[in-house]
């Protein structure tokens, strides 16, 4: 027996104070009766001490359950479903007979595949969830506090590649660990594929109208190939060429002659035929081109700001007239402008 809070075990105490109640209460019963009161009495008194103290029965159990928690989302290798059915299959074989085994497989969302069992009936295949996006690990932590037997050894084992985009894992084994229920984890098989990335574009933050500068990347590849490199500005793409890399870092230089005044944005794509996440291959920079002061006139009339715009051409200063339609619908294009006129 064990017991929640055992500072409340000190009103057992009081079972001795009933002696001197019954001396008062049933001073004129028999003997039998005087003692056989005084036990029950005794009885209820240290049974409601026992409830208000949290009394445990604390069995020992050598019963195995075990939850194995797949991760197949989008990240996880293309044979992660092979890989963790072979491991299944060798988990079952190596635990005793009356272990209870089930399997469940996640992505952002946790699927139960095979409920814990004896005999636990596994699918030929694992297929993926159909929202892999993301990889959620607590949830399916949190599923396992949820579904294990608190009457056997619980065991959870994890086969993941680690990449949490969502939840706290930590947290979530944390709490495993003080309910009792071990955390394994097993990583999948590293599979060799071919993989392009960008890193951040480099190019100056301010120049000078007229001025050429460039704008400079690097490319990593996993194995030697060839990609092609689309450069585009605003928007708009300006250069493109094609080149083959060599396995490992790879430096990339553009020219830049004719930038527009104004804030400009420069993006790179790369297309590489052996790659296999298209997520990494764009990097942006943005550059400010300082040129002669540019102002935006929104006129009502258009033919009405002539006059305005004469006098501030005469200061040196760019006008352009728009009507009230021609205000511009986003922050890189009102970049463009050193101010706005309402008229």
């Amino acid at each position: 027996m064990a017991f929640e809070s055992t500072a409340l075990l000190w009103l057992g105490l009081l079972a001795p104070a009933l002696l001197f109640v019954l001396r008062y209460t049933l001073a004129d019963s028999p003997r039998v009766q005087l003692a056989l009161s005084a036990a029950v009495r005794c009885i209820v008194l240290l049974l409601l001490v026992a409830a208000l103290a949290g009394a445990l029965r604390i069995g020992r159990t050598e019963k195995l359950a075990v939850l194995v928690l797949v991760d197949l989302s989008a990240s996880a290798p293309q044979s992660a479903p092979e890989q963790a059915r072979a491991f299944i299959e060798e988990l079952v074989e190596a635990l005793p007979g009356d272990a209870l085994v089930g399997l469940s497989i996640f992505a952002e969302g946790v699927e139960t595949v095979a409920p814990l069992s004896e005999t636990p009936e596994l699918p030929e295949a694992l297929a993926r969830p159909e929202a892999e996006g993301g990889t959620n690990i607590e949830a399916a932590l949190r599923r396992a506090q949820e579904t294990m037997p608190a009457e056997r050894v619980r065991r959870v084992v994890l086969l993941s590649d680690g990449n949490e985009t969502r939840g706290d894992a930590l947290a979530a084994a944390r709490q495993c660990a003080a309910q009792g229920i071990g955390v394994y984890t097993r990583a999948y098989v590293a599979e060799e594929r071919a993989e392009v990335w960008l890193e951040d574009l480099d190019a100056p933050s301010e120049v000078k109208s007229g001025q050429s500068f460039r704008v400079r990347a690097v490319a990593h590849a996993s194995v030697a190939c060839e990609g092609d490199f689309t450069l585009y500005r605003n928007g708009f793409k300006i250069q493109e060429q094609r080149l083959s890399l060599d396995a490992g870092a790879n430096e990339l230089v553009f020219e830049e002659t004719d930038p527009p005044d104004g804030l400009v944005r420069y993006t790179l794509r790369v297309t590489a035929l052996e790659d296999y996440y298209a997520d990494n291959n764009v990097s942006s920079a943005t550059v400010s081109v300082a040129g002669e002061t540019k102002v935006l006139l929104l006129e009502g009339d258009e033919r009405e700001g002539r006059f305005l715009s004469r006098a501030l051409e005469a200061e040196g200063i760019r006008v352009e007239v728009r009507n009230a339609r021609g205000m511009p619908g986003n922050l890189v294009e009102l970049a463009a402008y050193d101010a706005v006129l309402f008229s």
